[in-house]
């Protein structure tokens, strides 16, 4: 069965994020395929033409130089500034933001999922001054949980709701 498209907006319906089923279906192969680590990499699109929704088009897996274990993730970058360059001309698409993946269920942001996504709506280099961040979990039933949060550069993080 295919993965059904997932769509999720803050309270105030200034930010919202849309994945369709063929993205949601290669997070859920990644972090079912990931041996109980944690895994995760980047999130690629565009915006809405009102610029209030951010479409994730692709997401990556990690690249090869990240390190993972159950507990923590560092990813890599290597191969990613390529991807995006090759995204942009192709498709006029880019970088988004990061996910990755709990193997333990637990939906919280650690401090360093926080302090990262900070230093990219801060950073001159990624040019994201809004990245999104999504957490994914395996529920109960192996569905696949997502907490998602856009990092705003002037006004810190907001949780956005599935719709």
């Amino acid at each position: 069965m295919r993965p059904r498209a997932r769509e999720f907006w803050s309270s105030d319906r200034r930010f919202g994020v849309r994945m369709p089923g063929e993205v949601v279906g290669e997070m859920e192969r990644l972090c079912l395929g990931s041996a109980r680590r944690e895994t995760g990499g980047i999130l690629v699109g565009r915006y809405s033409e009102d610029l209030r929704c951010a479409e994730v088009t692709e997401i990556s897996g990690p690249p090869e130089d990240s390190k993972q274990t159950h507990d923590w993730l560092l990813r890599g970058v290597r191969g990613l500034l390529d991807r995006l360059r090759l995204l942009w001309k192709a498709r006029r698409e880019y970088y988004l933001g990061d996910w990755h993946f709990h193997p333990s269920g637990d939906m919280s942001e650690s401090p360093t999922d926080v302090s990262t996504m900070v230093a990219v709506s801060r950073s001159d280099h990624t040019d994201c001054p809004e990245p999104v961040h999504i957490l994914a979990g395996l529920g109960k039933t192996g569905d696949l949980l997502m907490r998602v949060t856009v990092y705003v550069r002037s006004q810190g993080c907001i949780d956005l709701k599935e719709m």
